[in-house]
């Protein structure tokens, strides 16, 4: 009997782990909004995420969600940006956080955590630690080591760390805002008007 509990305990976790796996990969969809700052480069723009982590993370594991950053539509004006891939780098700031589960036993005790990389994943940065247990949390973006700006950090990785004693913890709402620079398609501003002509010159007496 001993051994049957073990077996089916194995093949939950390995249910878990394969379910978590798709889970990572289908990713967290932002919606994207761009402060109007004018045309052309370096305008600010934000990437807000709100994404439940469906699969059960077990008491003490680190369980992780892709939050999906690029190319995009800014929701409020319906124009077009590229996200910054140029070598001065494109992650600014923003904030994380998350909102725990609460039952009848009481409530979950997350911590959620951002990794950032860049395409090639010679640069990392790992944000701060935001703990969440009755209520929502929002805990703002950065440590005591910069951003790194050398190159654009393209690939953003949550991690839910359960922090549960007892029980796996469940349906943790991550959420986050990441503020980053964007090239944005503002419509040009329409030229000046041409400068009035001179009156001429009076007749000759």
């Amino acid at each position: 009997l001993a051994g049957h509990v073990m077996r089916s305990r194995g093949v939950l976790r390995a249910l878990a782990l394969a379910a978590l796996a798709v889970a990572a990969r289908a990713g967290c969809k932002p919606v994207y909004t761009c402060d109007p700052a004018g045309s052309g480069f370096g305008a600010v723009c934000h990437a807000t995420y709100a994404c439940v982590f469906n699969t059960p993370c077990l008491m003490g594991a680190v369980c992780q969600q892709t939050f999906d950053v690029g190319d995009g539509v800014d929701a409020r004006s319906g124009l077009a940006f590229n996200y910054s891939t140029g070598s001065d780098g494109s992650v600014i700031g923003g904030t994380l956080g998350g909102q725990s589960y609460c039952g009848p036993a009481g409530c979950d005790d997350n911590a959620i955590t951002l990794t950032f990389q860049s395409a090639d994943l010679d640069t990392k940065w790992v944000s701060n630690s935001c703990e969440t247990k009755e209520t929502p949390e929002q805990c703002r973006l950065g440590t005591k080591t910069p951003i790194p700006q050398s190159k654009a950090l393209t690939l953003i990785t949550a991690q839910q760390h359960c922090l549960n004693q007892f029980t796996p913890c469940t349906f943790f709402k991550a959420t986050a805002v990441i503020d980053f620079h964007a090239n944005v398609a503002w419509p040009e501003l329409p030229a000046p008007p041409p400068a009035a002509s001179p009156p001429p010159p009076p007749p000759p007496s």
